[in-house]
């Protein structure tokens, strides 16, 4: 028998290599302990159809297809959905030529990648598991419409014999567009042994606050910290907040041009869109890690990469959110409430050193590291694998 085979939405690619990261990092952690294929159609802008394996390891492949950009008409939108079909049919038919058929489908976002998921695990009878990170689905997105989308993500759910979410919040927000099905809460995995706390951070007169996003004002409410840092900055002058991303890159000019309309330049930093692991180094200089969205569909990785670096944690109290930033991680902050922001930011500067490193560190390593993720999905998938007397590889 194959490898496990992951057909995901979102994949980091050539046009965009930050896209689906999340997604990448637990097909590593659970590639430890079974076989993964990973197989991903995006668009792009060449001409020519483009091949990809990438990270060909013993038990981790990638196999990315990027085909050309359509345009946005209906007949363009029925071309462009042959293509991708056509892009699916080919990259599965290299993948069982080389690890053969697989033993169980996992799709990771249902759309759009959902419909030959689906056709798959109908024509060879494997069974099918899904995870979904969409934010779409809450009322404050409301990005989940069509008559299409709604009936492929809810016979999927039905079809899907289990459906993995980052929280509790999520499943609720898929419950309510009539998706039902076997619900588990599967945090977002993050790389724990390499983002380490820092050194001699404390005896650094400024004190330094972090925000790492894609800069997406609806969800994340940029503008809203750059406002509690302008009423911060009306208190006290022994701080700065590093903004660490920014995709697509106008955002982050936006957002750059506003803190000096705000005379904030002094108290900001932005350092554009970063590789992963250059955001390491960030997590290890700051003192204190902000998110101060209007919603996420669970724990983003950004937090549980603050407390991997023992970061203590100013957030949104969001169903997701405030299970992890407890009293002993950091202070919750109602949604939207630029105030009680700046309130918060004011008191972590002061009361930072009463909140212990190691403990915040700990909960992450228990948690959020590839062995403890790898083995959870792991153990789902020897549930349900099709031929359980064969040994996963």
């Amino acid at each position: 028998m194959g490898r496990i085979l992951w057909i995901c939405s979102w994949y980091p690619n050539q046009t965009n290599p930050y896209v689906g990261d999340f997604v990448q990092r637990q097909a590593e952690a659970v590639s430890k302990f079974t076989g993964v294929c990973v197989l991903y159609v995006t668009e792009w802008n060449q001409k020519k159809y483009y091949y990809e394996e990438i990270n060909a390891t013993e038990n981790l492949s990638e196999l990315k297809i990027h085909i050309p950009a359509t345009g946005k008409s209906i007949g363009q939108k029925v071309w462009k959905f042959f293509k991708f079909f056509k892009a699916y049919l080919k990259g599965y038919r290299l993948i069982i030529k080389k690890y053969g058929e697989p033993r169980l489908i996992h799709l990771n976002v249902i759309y759009p990648a959902g419909f030959f998921a689906l056709l798959l695990n109908y024509v060879i009878g494997v069974p099918l598991i899904t995870s979904e990170h969409w934010s779409g689905y809450f009322p404050e997105s409301n990005k989940f419409r069509g008559v299409f989308m709604k009936a492929l993500a809810r016979y999927i759910a039905r079809k899907s014999k289990a459906i993995l979410t980052i929280s509790s919040a999520l499943p609720d927000a898929m419950k309510n567009h009539g998706l039902h099905g076997n619900f588990i809460t599967i945090p977002n995995v993050v790389q724990t042994e390499k983002i380490l706390p820092g050194k001699n951070v404390s005896t650094n007169p400024t004190f330094t606050f972090l925000h790492v996003s894609g800069f997406h004002d609806p969800s994340k409410n940029i503008s809203g910290i750059l406002l509690a840092v302008k009423k911060l900055s009306k208190l006290r002058k022994d701080f700065k907040i590093v903004m660490v991303g920014g995709i697509p890159l106008e955002r982050k000019k936006y957002f750059e041009n506003l803190a000096t309309e705000l005379n904030l330049v002094e108290y900001t930093e932005f350092t554009g869109p970063l590789p992963y692991a250059e955001t390491f180094n960030f997590y290890a200089q700051a003192n204190a890690f902000i998110l101060f969205s209007n919603y996420e569909g669970g724990l983003p990785c950004v937090l549980a990469e603050a407390m991997s670096a023992g970061l203590p944690i100013i957030a949104t109290r969001l169903v997701g959110v405030e299970d992890w930033v407890t009293e002993n991680v950091g202070y919750l902050v109602e949604k939207g409430k630029i105030d009680e922001l700046a309130v918060a930011m004011n008191k972590m500067i002061d009361n930072h050193n009463t909140f212990d490193q190691k403990k915040i560190r700990n909960l992450a390593l228990h948690y959020f590291s590839y062995s403890s993720i790898g083995k959870k999905i792991d153990t789902i998938y020897r549930q349900y694998v099709k031929d359980k007397n064969r040994q996963m590889s």
